[in-house]
């Protein structure tokens, strides 16, 4: 039966008409059965492989296999999980694997065991022939000593996390390797017939946690992209990784062993889009320009610089002294499309702001002298730890016009966020953390201040009282559509109860979730004659002498204390009370 089943189902295959699609189709068949598949991380495997034709750098080519994505999934060939990842039906997987079987003669020859639970690799004789392995997610223990793979051109090792050894001849055999991923397994080393695979494109080793050295790479001319991210045991950079002059792209991430990069080592990978070293403590020099870096005398952030083709930068920077006015030029800035500059402690809990343009100071006594020109570019900025910090964004980002997400966290010295200024015209998500100074989000009345503002979540702010937002600041906030506040006791009021019926009456329009929890203090939201016509959910914990909830004729979910929620005080009658009620136990049903 099943090549009648697979023979209909297979006019969808052939409809794709381009050869380069049908490869990525197949190429799905090699995650494991009901696997939920990263978007971004199968069009890198895509890229990897060179499926994406005619496209001229890393960010086309992402570009082009998202498009492929979305064409199989047209065809019904690929199922969407959510907008990050996507799967194979069961049938269509089988589809995929019957058509790379060795009994068809058409197509490429996979060897697919994916998943599958596996303590030993196949035999040798069953990887000839083949152009893909795949035993990812396994739990193998050994490999074959020396398959011999002339056609193998990918090969998926990843999740096998018992994997410790791989044989010194393993890779002898394999001329043709453009692929290797070794990602979370338990190797220790690799061994020197890994600088026989000539035709090796991607090295991929991302948490190989005990891994402590790699052969030397220089012979590796073909690669373009290697991987050492989270791989802890690594103390130095692979020899020969600064003669890779088609890489490109670069993640040396999360390396806590590596401090320093031989000289002029950057500055030779001249093909270079995407380069990140986020969460490495690189000892950067203190002095030196483009010059030092070309003499070789010095290995500095200059020598970022000099790469013209990257478009993707993501760097961590402990030493705020080595950072100068001229440490990140506007050219450069302009150039890159997505940078993630991290400057000071090196903090894996940092809460990261939203955005392509990220920076972020962490526990510095001073504002990097770069960060003036960098804030131009920013659309998210994070500030955490800075006891110089007074006034917020009159401080952090003056009048940018590209910033549109912020956070601001446990700063002692920060009293409000806008200081009687027309500031963060554009923000539209902001974070305020344990800011234990911090009084009132606006001072004066900051006529245009933050209109654009969707998301706003405070928490920890023990020092802000009273109402959080006066007459003068709710009238701005027409687009406010999130509000999360959490442990600042002495709140007493969201909304200023005033006499402005203009203002009451359009009172957050577009507010559709509020979330309450801790508020010690607060005794009202709002004032009767406030209406949430937009809200949808609302959520409120740990407000004990809160005893009104405002009207929301649209509240759809509703989650609080039951014993709190029966001693609720409510003027307009039972309507009000009959809205929340079903909302509560809508909310209680879902459980």
């Amino acid at each position: 039966m099943e090549p009648k089943v697979f023979q209909s189902l297979k006019l969808s295959y052939d409809s794709l008409e381009e050869d380069n699609i049908k490869l990525c189709f197949l190429y799905c068949a090699l995650f494991p059965e009901d696997y939920p598949i990263d978007v971004d991380g199968l069009v890198r495997y895509w890229t990897m492989e060179g499926f994406a034709n005619n496209v001229d750098n890393l960010e086309d080519a992402s570009n082009k296999g998202h498009h492929i994505i979305k064409r199989l999934k047209d065809a019904c060939l690929l199922e969407e999980l959510n907008t990050n990842s996507v799967k194979m039906h069961d049938l269509i997987r089988d589809l995929a694997k019957w058509i790379t079987s060795s009994s068809m003669k058409e197509g490429p020859k996979f060897l697919v065991k994916a998943g599958m639970g596996l303590k030993e690799a196949p035999k040798e004789n069953m990887w000839e022939g083949v152009e893909r392995v795949s035993l990812m997610k396994n739990q193998i223990e050994r490999l074959p000593t020396g398959p011999n793979c002339p056609t193998l051109l990918s090969l998926f090792l990843q999740q096998n996390y018992v994997l410790r050894t791989i044989p010194s001849s393993f890779f002898e055999l394999m001329p043709q390797l453009r692929v290797l991923d070794l990602s979370h397994t338990n190797i220790e080393s690799l061994p020197m017939s890994l600088s026989s695979l000539v035709n090796l494109r991607a090295l991929i080793l991302i948490s190989c946690r005990d891994l402590i050295e790699v052969p030397p790479l220089g012979h590796l001319k073909q690669l373009q992209f290697l991987n050492l991210r989270a791989c802890k045991g690594i103390r130095e950079l692979p020899q020969g990784i600064g003669e890779l002059v088609n890489l490109e792209s670069l993640d040396l991430s999360y390396l806590s062993r590596v401090t320093t990069i031989p000289c002029t080592t950057i500055c030779s990978l001249s093909s270079l889009e995407e380069l990140s070293m986020i969460g490495t403590p690189i000892k950067w020099a203190k002095e030196g320009g483009l010059e030092d870096v070309k003499e070789g005398t010095g290995y500095s952030l200059a020598e970022l610089a000099t790469l013209t083709h990257l478009y993707s930068l993501d760097i961590t920077v402990t030493d705020i002294d080595c950072l100068s006015q001229d440490s990140f030029h506007r050219r450069q800035l302009s150039s890159l499309r997505k940078f993630n500059l991290q400057f000071g402690k090196n903090d894996m809990y940092l809460i990261p702001p939203h955005g392509d343009k990220k920076l972020c100071v962490n526990g510095c006594e001073y504002f990097p002298p770069c960060c003036k020109i960098i804030q131009e570019y920013a659309d998210g900025i994070s500030i955490s730890a800075c006891k110089g910090l007074k006034r917020g964004i009159s401080e952090i980002a003056g009048h940018s016009l590209t910033l549109r997400n912020l956070v601001i966290a446990n700063c002692p010295q920060v009293d409000c966020i806008i200081d009687n200024g027309d500031v963060g015209h554009n923000i539209e998500w902001m974070r305020l953390s344990g800011l234990s100074n911090l009084k009132k989000l606006i001072m004066g009345h900051g006529s245009l201040s933050l209109r654009q503002l969707k998301t706003l979540s405070i928490d920890s702010c023990e020092q802000l009282s009273g109402a959080l937002f006066s007459s003068n600041v709710v009238h701005q906030l027409d687009k406010l559509e999130n509000l999360g506040i959490r442990d600042c006791d002495k709140i007493e009021e969201i909304i200023e109860e005033g006499d402005n019926m203009l203002v009451l009456n359009n009172a957050l329009p577009s507010l559709r979730h509020l979330r309450l929890e801790g508020l010690k203090g607060l005794r009202s939201i709002c004032s009767p004659r406030v209406s949430f016509t937009s809200l949808e959910t609302m959520h409120i914990c740990s407000c004990t002498i809160l005893k009104k909830l405002p009207s929301c004729p649209s509240i759809q979910i509703f989650k609080a204390e039951r014993e709190w929620f029966e001693e609720l005080n409510w003027e307009d009658g039972e309507n009000t009370k009959s809205l929340f009620t079903n909302a509560l136990g809508r909310r209680q049903s879902m459980h």
